[in-house]
């Protein structure tokens, strides 16, 4: 047998095949959750990250819509600047992994 082929890969991030706002919502919120463990401003990130976290409402602008995770790295850093960005990347990139999807 030959090696196997990859016809397709799917990301889907604007909620065609899952519920963009109760998916993502939930990762922000542990990130955020994780980073005010840091130290950082819980407000101050929901502002930064188009999120409010009392509704699970993104702003249209929002970069969790749109960024890619060490995008989001750059952000949220400012918040936890003592915090090595590695480590950041990677607990971000695990909350993503563990995320429950909500078709």
């Amino acid at each position: 047998m030959g090696e196997a082929m990859i016809d397709a890969a799917i990301f889907d991030k604007d909620g065609t095949l899952f519920d963009f706002r109760a998916t993502w919502g939930g990762w922000t919120g542990r990130a955020m959750d994780f980073l005010a463990s840091h130290g950082a401003d819980p407000a101050a990130m929901g502002r930064a990250l188009g999120f409010d976290r009392a509704s699970g409402v993104f702003a249209k602008s929002s970069p969790v819509i749109a960024s890619t995770t060490p995008e989001l790295v750059e952000i949220l850093h400012g918040f936890v600047p003592g915090m090595d960005k590695g480590l950041l990347l990677d607990t971000l990139s695990q909350l993503s992994e563990t995320e429950p999807q909500a078709p």
